[in-house]
């Protein structure tokens, strides 16, 4: 289920590790912005509401155009910060990278 999916994600963010663990506490004031590509996915739009819910600034980068709409449903229920196309994030990262304080990818 999404539920136990978003649960190990929080695992996961939070533990580094050989596994993939990225080491983040989605809860710390660390990162001002955390720009998630792929978030229209399935593991993206997870990642995205797992860190927008625990208060993070999301922007999100895909191809939103081209997406199911069942990955709209993951990620739109979430509070995300800005949307971004992939051809327009070199752009939005010469205006904004001063406030990005990481990258999921």
């Amino acid at each position: 289920s999404t539920d136990a999916l978003a649960g190990r994600i929080k695992i996961a963010l939070r533990s580094p590790g050989a596994c993939g663990g990225l080491g983040i506490d989605p809860i710390a004031p660390v990162m001002n912005r955390i720009l998630v590509t792929g978030a229209a996915g399935m593991i993206g739009s997870n990642i995205a509401g797992v860190l927008a819910d625990a208060g993070r600034e999301v922007v999100a980068c895909d191809r939103f155009g081209d997406s199911e709409a069942g990955k709209w449903r993951n990620l739109a229920r979430h509070p995300i910060c800005d949307f971004v196309a992939p051809e327009n994030l070199f752009a939005y990262l010469e205006t904004h990278k001063a406030r990005i304080g990481a990258v999921v990818h």
